[in-house]
C-alpha cells in the first residue's frame, strides 16, 4: 500500500499553508448555518494545531456550522458518511481557513 507523503509531513507545514489564490479561503466563522465547507488551512501553533487535527480537522475535511456563535458547533463530515460536531472557541475557529466544498 502506497503511503501518503503529506502525511509524513510535519503538522505545522501541513496545516498553516494556505491557499495560493487570495479569494479562495475565509474564516470557518464566515459560514452561514448548514453551508459546507473544506478545512484550507490555519494560523495555529504546533499545540492547537494538533488539538483540531486530532478531532478530524484536517486539510480537505469536509465541514458545515451547526450554530454559529461562542462556542461556534462545527459538523465533520467523514467519507463514510457520518458526522460528529465540535464545539470551538470563536477565537479559534476565526483562524481556521476554509473554502468551498468540492461537491462530488
Amino acid at each position: 500500500m502506497k503511503r501518503n507523503r503529506d502525511v509524513a509531513r510535519p503538522l505545522s507545514e501541513r496545516m498553516t499553508t494556505i491557499s495560493s489564490q487570495p479569494d479562495a479561503h475565509f474564516p470557518l466563522t464566515q459560514l452561514k448555518r448548514g453551508e459546507r465547507a473544506q478545512i484550507d488551512g490555519c494560523s495555529l501553533d504546533g499545540a492547537c494545531a494538533a488539538m483540531i487535527e486530532s478531532m478530524g480537522l484536517d486539510r480537505d475535511a469536509v465541514v458545515s456550522v451547526a450554530r454559529i456563535g461562542d462556542p461556534c458547533v462545527v459538523l465533520v463530515h467523514h467519507r463514510c458518511g457520518g458526522s460528529c460536531r465540535i464545539g470551538l472557541r470563536k477565537d479559534l475557529a476565526s483562524r481556521i481557513a476554509v473554502r468551498p466544498a468540492v461537491d462530488g
